[in-house]
C-alpha cells in the first residue's frame, strides 16, 4: 500500500515542491491545466514520485462543475469528454488511477433520466479504462439519493468489473457517520482501491487534516475504523485530502500509516 497526497493540500498550486513534506509516494494532481502537465512530468520523474489524476485534469477551462449524470444531458456529455481527457493524460504520464466523481453531487435528483445517464457514463468509464490500461476509480459522492449508499454504488458497479472505488472517508462520514465509513468497506471490500483520508464533521464538506495518534484531538472517524477499511479493502494508496493552509503535516499521522502500508499489499498482488 502507498501513501499519497492530494495537490489539495497546496495553497499555491504551482508549489509541487511543497509536497515533498509529506515524503509521498505518490501525488494525486487536481484541475491542472494542460500547461502544467510537463512540469508534473519531470516533478513525479526527479522524485520517484507515481503520479495519480483527478478528473478533470487537464482542467476544461469553462468546467464549472462535474456532472457525469446530468440531470443536463450536455452537462454529461461533458464530464465524459473531461473523464477521456483524464484517462488520456494518466496514460501518457503512466499514471496509477484516475479518480471521477459519480454521480452528481448537486441538487435537484429528478429520478428521470438517471439509470440512462448512469449506465452510459460507467459504461464509457469502463471502455475507456480497458482502452488506455488505466484503472478508472468512481468516488463516492453525497446527498444523490440514487445512489449515495455503499449498496447503491455495489449495485451500479457490478457490470462493470474493470472499475473500482475510490472512497472517501469525508463523504461517507457526512452521509452517515462512522458506521457508514465501515459499511462502504464491509459492502464493497476489495473493489475499494484508494482511500482519501481526511477529517470533517457532518455539518458541512470541510476537509481538515485527519488528526495524528496522540495529538490530544480525536478524529470524526475513529483510528479504529479507518485501519477496519485498510484491513477490509487493502487499497493501493491511501491519499490524505485536506485543504489547504494547515501549514506541515504531522509526522505521528505519516508514521501511523506508514505502518499498514508496509504491511498490507492490495489483494490483486497476493
Amino acid at each position: 500500500m502507498m501513501l499519497g497526497v492530494s495537490t489539495s493540500v497546496l495553497k499555491v498550486k504551482s508549489d509541487l515542491e511543497a509536497l515533498l513534506a509529506y515524503e509521498p509516494d505518490l501525488v494525486e494532481f487536481y484541475t491542472y491545466p494542460v500547461e502544467a502537465l510537463a512540469r508534473i512530468r519531470k516533478f513525479c520523474a526527479d522524485h520517484g514520485i507515481t503520479p495519480a489524476l483527478h478528473t478533470p485534469t487537464p482542467h476544461p477551462q469553462l468546467m464549472s462543475r462535474y456532472c457525469p449524470t446530468g440531470p443536463d444531458a450536455r452537462e454529461a456529455a461533458a464530464a465524459v469528454e473531461a473523464l477521456e481527457a483524464t484517462v488520456r493524460c494518466a496514460a501518457d504520464l503512466g499514471a496509477q488511477h484516475v479518480v471521477a466523481h459519480f454521480p452528481t453531487p448537486y441538487p435537484p435528483y429528478p429520478a428521470e433520466g438517471f439509470e440512462d445517464l448512469a449506465g452510459a457514463f460507467l459504461s464509457e468509464a469502463a471502455r475507456l479504462s480497458r482502452a488506455f490500461q488505466v484503472s478508472v476509480l468512481i468516488e463516492n459522492m453525497t446527498h444523490n439519493p440514487h445512489c449515495a449508499k455503499p449498496e447503491q454504488y455495489a449495485r451500479y458497479l457490478a457490470e462493470w468489473p474493470d472499475l473500482g472505488l475510490c472512497l472517501d472517508i469525508g463523504h461517507a462520514h457526512q452521509l452517515g457517520g462512522p458506521e457508514a465509513v465501515r459499511s462502504f468497506a464491509d459492502v464493497l471490500g476489495p473493489r475499494i482501491r484508494s482511500v482519501h483520508l481526511y477529517d470533517n464533521d457532518r455539518s458541512g464538506p470541510g476537509h481538515r487534516p485527519y488528526p495524528a495518534p496522540g495529538g490530544g484531538t480525536q478524529p470524526q472517524v475513529s483510528y479504529d475504523v479507518v485501519a477496519h477499511v485498510l484491513r477490509t479493502c487493502r487499497p493501493s494508496v491511501v491519499v490524505l485530502e485536506h485543504d489547504a493552509g494547515h501549514g506541515q503535516p504531522d509526522r505521528r499521522l505519516l508514521d501511523w500509516l506508514r505502518e499498514p502500508a508496509e504491511r498490507l499489499s492490495p489483494r490483486s498482488e497476493q
